[in-house]
């Protein structure tokens, strides 16, 4: 597994924040948009395999990740160090881990089949 550091680098990005700074604005990005993603979700992942649900909840958060991003404290910080899309991609890796952590340990509705 590759660092935070090492990301950056690969990226080409020369950013003026440090990668502790960068890892922070991520984790703040993605806990403040878990509520909207959350419901923007809604109960549909339950039906849902991991693999689509993790599609699902991606599709679902790029935009409110986005919007969170450009309102928030520290937009023109990554602006300037052009680390946004970076630092929102991040955050929709987040929220998505946490979203399918959160199905996986809920049990699924029992649906009742009526014999043919």
């Amino acid at each position: 597994m590759i660092g935070m550091r090492e990301l950056v680098r690969r990226m080409g990005l020369r950013p003026t924040l440090s990668a502790v700074e960068l890892e922070q604005r991520v984790r703040w990005l993605a806990e403040a948009s878990l509520p909207t993603v959350r419901a923007r979700v809604g109960e549909q992942m339950v039906a849902m395999q991991l693999s689509e649900a993790r599609g699902y909840v991606r599709a679902r958060a790029r935009r409110a990740v986005t919007v969170q991003a450009r309102h928030s404290a520290f937009a023109t910080e990554l602006h300037a160090s052009r680390a946004m899309e970076f630092v929102v991609r991040r955050a929709i890796e987040q929220v998505t881990l946490r979203l399918t952590r959160e199905l996986m340990t809920q049990t699924a509705p029992a649906t009742m089949r009526r014999a043919a």
